[in-house]
């Protein structure tokens, strides 16, 4: 059994972009079949799964405020209610012909569902305000758990070898100290410094750049990039969030906010981003077990690591058990 800490929790399934009126879309989550669609004033998320035989409900289609299975044409109203049986038109269908219907919320852009008893809100991306301009990036599917993602974002002594050139450099590899702290909320880490010689689409020249990062649910992490002052707003933040289709097979969206940004350079943000998680790929789909080990001898490790290891001490208090070991 999943545990509750994912079970109730919102998870990303979807960008607002990729909705049309009236367009059915498929996807999975925690291993179960979602069923998406917009009727032009409200979303819908049901369980893709007729319950007279199984068929996918996502490969039918919308007639007015009907969803129509392509299989025999049963119909579904918008509650998940079986309105009508074309083989037997006479006979009112009964309660249990009905498909589950999830809470949906929309979000900084995305679509976000909860399977069981969700929470008051999705994560809260911190600091945001109208002075940031949004870029969804990906959505990217990667064969591993979502823990392992997280865990790679949060993962600061890579950058110099997985994205030489970009986000580290081999000469600048050593990681100093850094403050990390948890609640039963959510992890924070403070004054992490890497020396970047590309750190975003639009900066050229090499610095040392000071993250923060603030794990706010078990997959769903920002990052903020610290100002050299204090008065200063961040001009980088990012936020990624992982849903599982299924424990080893999950989808990936970052959502950059950015003071600097406009609908010019929306493709250069898009390109960078790409570039970065392709590399993340290779490594997090190399990765044995690919399931997150949450006992500490399980694997060896570093200094720098206690940002990790904190997080995994954090998700074994929470009891989560989907994608970990």
């Amino acid at each position: 059994m999943i545990c509750s800490a994912i079970v109730d929790d919102w998870h990303a399934i979807a960008s607002r972009k990729e909705l049309q009126e009236n367009k059915l879309i498929g996807r999975e989550l925690l291993g179960e079949r979602i069923v998406l669609w917009s009727d032009g004033s409200q979303i819908h998320a049901m369980a893709d799964r007729c319950p007279h035989r199984g068929t996918r409900l996502s490969l039918g289609h919308v007639n007015k405020d009907q969803l129509i299975c392509p299989y025999h044409s049963w119909q579904f109203n918008n509650e998940g209610g079986c309105s009508f049986q074309p083989a037997q038109p006479d006979i009112k269908p009964s309660a249990g012909t009905s498909i589950p219907k999830y809470p949906l919320v929309e979000r900084y852009g995305l679509i976000w569902i909860c399977l069981g008893e969700p929470p008051e809100s999705p994560p809260k991306f911190k600091g945001l305000d109208d002075d940031y301009h949004l870029v969804i990036t990906g959505p990217y599917d990667v064969a591993t758990s979502a823990p392992r993602v997280v865990e790679n974002f949060l993962d600061v002594a890579h950058l110099p070898f997985v994205h030489r050139g970009m986000l580290g450099d081999e000469e600048h590899a050593e990681i100093k100290d850094y403050d990390v702290s948890s609640k039963a909320e959510g992890v924070e880490v403070r004054n992490f410094r890497i020396w970047q010689p590309n750190a975003s689409s639009i900066h050229t020249e090499g610095q040392e750049i000071t993250y923060s990062y603030d794990i706010l649910r078990p997959y769903s992490i920002m990052l903020t990039k610290t100002p050299a002052r204090a008065e200063e707003k961040p001009t980088d933040m990012i936020f990624l969030t992982v849903a599982p289709m299924q424990e080893l097979n999950v989808r990936a969206w970052i959502i950059m906010a950015t003071t600097y940004g406009s609908e010019e350079t929306e493709q250069a943000v898009h390109d960078f981003q790409d570039k970065i998680f392709m590399q993340d790929k290779d490594i997090l789909e190399s990765q044995i077990p690919q399931k997150l080990p949450l006992r500490s001898n399980a694997e060896k490790h570093q200094r720098a690591d206690k940002a990790s290891l904190e997080y995994r001490r954090w998700l074994t208090q929470l009891g989560v058990n989907y994608g970990t070991i």
